[in-house]
């Protein structure tokens, strides 16, 4: 079983069928989660050793989730958002605030171990603030793992890359 559904698609690889996720590109996070439609998860059958007259199932996430909290500073007012837009190295999601009432952006990725990310926030006005982090030579290396939560801050109101600005931690989720 996949949930939801609608989240997942059979994709031809290396000479088979695949089941993968099709995270959303555009998720709309709340104060505590991220959006329902990138929640993906998939079931695996737990073997029972024979023929079971029901079949016992646990869930595995499909997905890495993120924690982003924005230090916004003089840079322009949370309630100014309008996007925010994180690539991590090839993949793009766009996060809308829409329920949110502070900086705390929850999101569903690929599992990667990224070496770049880029922020990019456009407020109501069409101006974009622009945040690029190198994340080689950071000093303590962020990771996205299927069904763990990376948590990290990114420091819009600094220019360049300060380690001390952004911060990278992981809690694996219940």
């Amino acid at each position: 079983a996949y949930v939801p559904a609608a989240g997942w698609a059979n994709v031809w690889i290396d000479g088979g069928y695949v089941m993968t996720p099709q995270i959303p590109g555009t998720q709309t996070p709340s104060a505590n989660s991220v959006d329902p439609a990138a929640h993906l998860l998939k079931s695996v059958q737990a073997y029972t050793g024979g023929v079971a007259a029901t079949a016992n199932l646990v869930f595995e996430h499909g997905v890495a989730y993120a924690k982003m909290t924005l230090n916004l500073g003089e840079v322009v007012a949370f309630a100014n958002i309008a996007s925010v837009v994180v690539e991590i190295d090839a993949q793009r999601y766009t996060l809308l605030p829409t329920d949110l009432a502070e900086p705390t952006f929850w999101f569903a990725c690929k599992a990667c171990e990224p070496t770049a990310m880029t922020v990019t926030i456009t407020d109501k006005s069409d101006v974009t603030y622009v945040k690029e982090l190198d994340l080689v030579n950071a000093a303590k290396a962020l990771t996205f793992e299927n069904g763990v939560v990376s948590t990290f801050s990114v420091n819009m109101n600094s220019k360049d890359n300060d380690e001390a600005a952004d911060t990278f931690t992981a809690e694996h989720m219940a």
